[in-house]
């Protein structure tokens, strides 16, 4: 499950990875759906996106952990060039936060 807005560009490349892999997913947009806000208070969110991936919560756009997280359930997601690029950059989690400005 990924807890996203429509105007964050982390939560489009989040969704691009996972079609692109053709791993499912379920989606709630935090901002339209009473259920997304729920979950997303619940898990004491402050940023988009968060993924709930089997038993782990990842916090942010992170690959690296989204994909460890994919592999224990059986799903490869090998990152683009521009998400390595990314990574490589020591940037780690990369989140854009919900409701205004940091």
């Amino acid at each position: 499950m990924i807890y996203t807005t429509a105007w964050c560009p982390y939560c489009a490349k989040l969704r691009a990875s996972l079609s692109a892999r053709g791993i499912p997913y379920v989606e709630h947009d935090v901002e339209k759906s009473l259920q997304g806000q729920l979950s997303f208070w619940t898990l004491r969110a402050r940023g988009v996106p968060v993924s709930a991936i089997g038993p782990k919560i990842v916090y942010g756009y992170d690959v690296a952990r989204i994909a460890v997280a994919l592999q224990e359930l059986g799903y490869t997601l090998v990152p683009s060039s521009d998400q390595q690029a990314h990574q490589g950059s020591g940037a780690g989690a990369i989140s854009s936060a919900v409701g205004g400005s940091k």
